[in-house]
């Protein structure tokens, strides 16, 4: 099942507030359309919105930096989607400087596993850079809430 994903943010507001509409338009579009690539495990939407050179700061999935999108592209081949799934991304920031975006926000995902509702926050800033045929995410860095005491770094 496809979840609709829930914004806190009016796409009209946000556009006023970048340089060039048209270029902040695609680049919240394909925002929009990675994080639900990745939440919603919909391989052929991650592979055309991810440069395949990206690199990915996750302190809590393994060590130092990630290179390359193998390792998100295995786990959205391998693992079972969640059901039932929203998402909002919170206190948005996006600022354009030419052929280079920078987004930084708070992911907010609640979810249904094994029959219970899960919920999991996140502070994100995603780097995408203008590619022939569209905006490419070629940066991540993610830190999520409430793992500091779980989790060594």
């Amino acid at each position: 099942m496809n979840a609709i994903p829930l914004f806190s943010i009016d796409p009209a507001v946000l556009t006023s507030q970048l340089d060039d509409d048209s270029a902040s338009a695609a680049v919240y579009a394909t925002l929009e359309a990675w994080v639900g690539a990745n939440l919603n495990h919909e391989l052929e939407v991650f592979l055309a919105t991810t440069d395949p050179k990206v690199t990915t700061y996750e302190w809590y999935t393994q060590d130092g930096r990630i290179e390359g999108r193998n390792l998100h592209e295995d786990w959205i081949r391998e693992q079972i989607a969640p059901v039932d799934i929203s998402w909002t991304l919170e206190d948005l920031l996006m600022r354009l400087y030419g052929a280079v975006a920078v987004a930084c926000y708070t992911l907010r995902v609640q979810a249904v596993e094994h029959g219970v509702v899960v919920q999991a926050h996140s502070d994100e800033t995603v780097v995408l850079e203008a590619h022939e045929g569209g905006w490419r995410v070629v940066h991540v860095h993610k830190s999520p809430h409430g793992l500091d005491e779980e989790l060594p770094r």
